[in-house]
């Protein structure tokens, strides 16, 4: 066993054996990406390899986990994202390895003012997030929904915050 296979076999692709595994979530998301992607009046592979200097035949190998012989690298896969502008990949890689992925807008030409309302909006979704725990808590049980309201104020929470530093990153002035 190689060592990436030792370190995540579930990150493996299946073989062509036909008692092999169904395709994963991973699997199922390159696919997707690359099947919806259309190009003029092509789509799926014929529309997506020459954007990405491939074969369609190869691109189409690639992204199947019924062929084994060529895979996606995390490069080329990092291309398909670019080009299709489809993340599916990225949240199910991300969810692998129980992680979120949040999309940085373009601050670069955001004012000061700006900057602070986003500070604020920052700590408004905090404090919206403390409230919503503090009601789930409150009756000391936790419901499927109260969970679901947790998770999702945090998550509006932590764009704002990485809204906010995205955009004071792009005031870094290098001397």
């Amino acid at each position: 066993m190689d060592q990436a296979t030792h370190l995540a076999p579930h990150l493996v692709r299946r073989t062509s054996h036909p008692t092999a595994s169904p395709p994963d979530a991973l699997d199922l998301a390159v696919m997707q990406t690359v099947a919806d992607f259309r190009h003029g009046r092509r789509r799926g592979a014929a529309a997506l390899a020459p954007l990405l200097r491939m074969n369609p035949g190869t691109l189409a190998n690639k992204v199947s986990p019924a062929f084994t012989g060529q895979q996606l690298t995390l490069r080329e896969a990092l291309s398909v994202m670019q080009a299709t502008q489809n993340y599916a990949i990225l949240q199910s890689l991300c969810l692998l390895v129980e992680h979120v992925a949040h999309p940085l807008p373009d601050f670069s030409r955001c004012s000061d003012a700006a900057l602070l309302d986003l500070w604020s909006q920052c700590q408004a979704r905090l404090g919206a997030h403390a409230g919503t725990v503090h009601g789930a808590l409150a009756d000391g049980v936790i419901t499927r929904a109260e969970m679901r309201e947790v998770r999702n104020t945090l998550q509006y929470a932590m764009a704002a915050g990485l809204e906010f530093i995205a955009r004071m990153e792009g005031l870094i002035r290098e001397h």
